[in-house]
């Protein structure tokens, strides 16, 4: 749909290239990885009351998205509420998209 745009309008043709869509996706995920990455530190600061630097964070959200899911990160069950369970599962959904739409 966006493709049909660009061509249709002679100034916005660059856009409908693939290198714009790899880049364009590209960073769409990688800034969505740190919102979760951003929500999970806070997550555990809040509920668990522990730290994590930013770059295990990013690995959650990764490994999240991905769904590989190695186990080293992840939600403890003790410390999750109802609230917890929708807003992630939000989270991981859109970034599943993100992560798709950059595949393809």
């Amino acid at each position: 749909m966006f493709d049909e745009l660009a061509e249709k309008y002679k100034r916005l043709k660059w856009l409908s290239h693939s290198w714009f869509g790899v880049i364009f996706w590209a960073i769409l995920v990688y800034t969505w990885l740190f919102v979760i990455a951003g929500a999970y530190m806070e997550w555990l600061s809040v509920r668990q009351g522990e730290q994590l630097d930013l770059g295990d964070a990013y690995w959650f959200a990764f490994i999240s998205i991905t769904t590989v899911g190695f186990g080293d990160y992840y939600l403890g069950h003790e410390a999750i509420a109802g609230t917890d369970v929708v807003a992630f599962a939000c989270l991981f959904l859109v970034g599943f998209v993100l992560f798709a739409n950059f595949l393809t």
